[in-house]
């Protein structure tokens, strides 16, 4: 297997068609079935955060009224209904930098009623930024895996967040992993960065060797305070789509909020260069695809076993 250098995986910015499809054609096939996720929104809005690109933040002027942490009952009944689907893996997302007073037992709660019910997807948790500590009582509850978004290149967070640090981040991800954690770890595409910026992040992503690289192309939300923004191309994505696997041949690359942007070359994304995960179901603030037009189309494909 090619190990790539940070070099050749800038070079795929400027690889004409010819090349790049000869460069699809050399990557090794992903072992393992096609995996789809789902979640849900187990707390929205109010969140500290600046994030520019998010509509949760209490500065970013959204109409998101948000709500309070739902019930466990509620989580299971959601994980239930994707599990029905197929779905494998569920994933509990709250907002917020971490989790707040009181939230810890609540969320232990959500995840040991996951897994007494039998039956369910695997659980996923998104908590934000979180002590090794508090990561260890979530793996003894039975977390199976932590989603937590580098986002973007280290050198370029700061224009998109000001209230805590990309480090902060990473470290969470390194407590994850000496806790016995899997990771989902991936990124928001589409920000304003630049190739060289998406490269440094999967050469960053490598180093960690998440199980699944979750994928987001930015589309904007109301509130978000992203400008002058203009959405990736199909072109773009696909490149990108291609880096990830060249950059993570052992990672599950997923893709998630904003495929609506591959437009007709979605298909092509799903068989062709390597992404071997999905999110399906509803996203944070917007709609995303039902789990029956999905299954129809991984059927349709040939990626449901």
């Amino acid at each position: 297997m090619k190990s790539w250098s940070r070099q050749d995986l800038e070079s795929i910015e400027f690889m004409d068609e010819h090349e790049l499809a000869g460069l699809v054609a050399s990557l090794p096939a992903h072992d393992g079935a096609f995996e789809r996720c789902a979640i849900i929104n187990a707390r929205c809005g109010r969140c500290t955060e600046d994030c520019r690109f998010c509509g949760q933040s209490v500065l970013s002027g959204s109409l998101v009224a948000g709500w309070d942490l739902v019930s466990a009952e509620e989580v299971s009944a959601a994980a239930r209904d994707a599990r029905a689907w197929g779905v494998e893996y569920f994933g509990i997302v709250i907002s917020g930098r971490g989790p707040e007073e009181g939230d810890v037992p609540r969320l232990v709660e959500m995840i040991r009623a996951m897994v007494s019910a039998g039956d369910m997807p695997r659980p996923c948790l998104s908590p934000g930024i979180c002590s090794r500590d508090t990561l260890r009582l979530f793996r003894e509850a039975g977390l199976v895996r932590l989603h937590h978004n580098l986002e973007t290149s280290e050198n370029f967070f700061h224009n998109i967040c000001s209230t805590h640090s990309w480090q902060e981040r990473y470290e969470t991800l390194l407590a994850a992993r000496e806790v016995g954690l899997e990771i989902c770890c991936g990124g928001l595409f589409g920000l304003g960065e630049s190739f060289r910026d998406r490269v440094d992040l999967a050469v960053t992503l490598a180093k960690l060797s998440p199980e699944s690289v979750p994928v987001n192309l930015y589309t904007p939300v109301p509130g978000a305070r992203m400008e002058g923004l203009t959405p990736l191309t199909s072109r773009e994505i696909l490149r990108i789509l291609v880096m990830l696997r060249a950059a993570l041949p052992g990672s599950m690359i997923r893709l998630c909020g904003g495929r609506a942007l591959l437009g007709d070359s979605l298909p092509a994304a799903l068989t062709d260069v390597g992404v071997n995960g999905l999110m399906t179901g509803n996203y944070l603030l917007t709609r995303g695809s039902t789990y029956e037009s999905d299954v129809e189309m991984l059927a349709r494909l040939g990626l449901l076993v």
